[in-house]
Formats: C-alpha cells, structure tokens, sequence
C-alpha cells in the first residue's frame, strides 16, 4: 500500500493510510451501524469527564480537539482503529519533540477506549461511549511513554520569584484582567491549582469568617475533598474585589469569562505565566524556563525554606505526605 502523506498541528510525516486497515472492515454487515468514529469517542469520553466534574476534564477536551480532532484517523470507526495508526500518531509528537504530550495522547487514548470498553456494563457511563462491536483496545500492547512523563521539578529562586511578582504587579489594580487576579491569588493562597481556583463560586466565599473553599477532585475521591483556606491581607483585597466584579456582571463565578455563566479558562492563566517566563529569559532574570504548575512547587520550595511543617504544607496545598511535598 502506498504512503500517505498527511498534515496535522504536529507537523508533516509519512504514515500509512488509514484505509489501508479500515477498508474492509467499516461496515461489517451492510445493516450494522458504523459507531462512534475515533474522536468521536474520544469527545463522548471528555464529556463523561466533565458530567461527572473531573478536574481533567478541560484538559482531555482540549488536547482531543489538538492532536485527535486534526489526525488522519480522526474519522475512522474507533472500532477500527489499528494499533499501527496510534503508533504513527504517537511517533510524530515525538519527532515533533513533545514526548510529554505523546504519552499524555496515550494515556488519554487507552482510557478512553477502556471507558468505552466498559460503558455496555456500567450505567453510570454516557451511552454515546456504546459500541456493541467495539470488543479490543489498540492501546493494548502499545507501551507506555514514562520516558516523558517525569515530573517537573523546577522551583522559581528568590530573584526569579520576585522578578515575577513585580510583573505581575506593574499595572494599575484597576485595570488588571481576571488572569492576573487569578494568578496573584493562587500564589498568595500558597501556590493553588489553577483549575481548582477557576470553579471557585461565589457561595464558596464567606468574608465573615474569612475563608475561601475549594473543590479538590483529584485522584480516586468519589467525591471532591473540601479544601478551605484562610483569606486575610492582600489575598482578601484580591477577593473582595472579585466579589464586587461578579455582583456587577451578575455571575455566580468568582472568575467570570465575556459569558457570565463560564468561567476564565485556566489556559489563558498558565498562558500568562508563559509570556511573564518568555519575558523573563529575554531580560535574563530566568534561568530557565517555567509554567504555571512551577508555581506551585515554587510555594512548597519557599515555605519548606521557612520552616513551616511538612504536615501544614500538606494540609494547605491539599495533598497527602506522600505527594510532591516530600520531594521538595
């Protein structure tokens, strides 16, 4: 069979095509229906996610519509898809340099397919996941990447922290956008997810008593664990105000987008966190690159430097003795 040439957000490479496995077998019978095509299912498995308010949900969606969406199998039958396809998807981001995200694909890949695998049995799962001839996943037998999934271990140092801190702070409190605000409070709340920090709601906030609730969905919770903080200085100011803005626009959102009922994306939020680290490595206060997820070891770095226990870092950042804390 010939090569095809095809075009994605990753690049030109030569793959085989798609038909060359999927000719036969699209239409098994000529009364069966062709059921959910690769993103397709893909998108029915996001969408799960965000029923059930997963906190990677916004995540899955968008490297789905970046990397699944514009593939040469995207149309394909997911029942039809070949291990040799995901391979070639796979091999490409990792030519591209982007290993960390080939194996984030891959896992979010094989879960999906699981999920669907799963789906006729469990009534908790979106029909649209349904496939009676869905019966392999393609992901079986493709290893996984850990090559690429180390954790980060950047941590800001004092002058690089600083240094951001006085971008952050360099325009007028009037006129910062809710990005910045987001950012500010994160770091002043101890270094905060930002996804967490996005779904905060008004109801969440209680100036009386002077604390914020979050919802920490992570891990194997069945429901989310309640992560209440301490709002008191500048970290109240920043509150206040948000508060005053949602009553305005008559959002129940503390961070509400240009549609009152959606929340700020938290990739505008770790976007502005990229510009501030482009700047940085341009005028030489950075040594090297950063993200937003740095900021949050960064806190953990500073506050271990302080001397606050293990146990109080623990509890303010919201994660067992066993997670990044102990690493840093």
């Amino acid at each position: 069979v010939a090569p095809t040439l095809h075009l994605s957000k990753w690049g030109a490479s030569t793959v085989p095509s798609p038909t060359a496995h999927h000719a036969s077998t699209a239409a098994p019978n000529g009364n069966a229906p062709a059921g959910p095509t690769l993103v397709e299912l893909c998108r029915a498995y996001a969408a799960d996610l965000r029923r059930r308010e997963r906190s990677s949900a916004t995540d899955v969606a968008a490297d789905v519509e970046r990397y699944i969406a514009t593939s040469s199998i995207a149309a394909v039958p997911a029942r039809d898809v070949a291990p040799e396809d995901v391979t070639a998807l796979l091999r490409a981001l990792i030519e591209r340099g982007v290993g960390r995200t080939a194996s984030r694909v891959r896992s979010l890949l094989h879960t999906a397919y699981e999920v669907a695998l799963n789906a006729r049995f469990n009534p908790g799962t979106s029909p649209q996941l349904i496939d009676p001839l869905l019966t392999s996943n393609p992901l079986a037998n493709i290893r996984t990447l850990r090559e690429y999934s180390v954790p980060r271990r950047r941590a800001l140092s004092i002058p690089e922290l600083r240094e951001l801190w006085r971008l952050v702070h360099q325009q007028r409190a009037d006129h910062d956008t809710l990005q910045l605000r987001a950012l500010r409070l994160a770091v002043l709340l101890g270094g905060q997810r930002c996804e967490q920090l996005m779904r905060v709601r008004v109801e969440d906030v209680d100036l009386e008593g002077a604390t914020i609730l979050l919802l920490d969905p992570k891990g194997r919770r069945s429901s989310a664990r309640e992560h209440r903080l301490p709002l008191f200085g500048t970290a109240l100011a920043e509150v206040q105000w948000l508060l005053q803005h949602a009553r305005e626009v008559r959002s129940s959102l503390l961070f509400p987008s240009a549609r009152a009922s959606v929340a700020v994306s938290s990739g505008t939020v770790s976007g502005l966190v990229t510009d501030f680290c482009r700047a940085m490595l341009a005028n030489g206060t950075a040594t090297a690159h950063f993200q937003f997820s740095d900021l949050r070891r960064t806190a953990e770095t500073r506050l271990a430097g302080l001397g606050i226990s293990k146990d109080v870092r623990a509890q303010l950042q919201s994660h067992g003795l066993s997670g990044v804390q102990t690493r840093h």
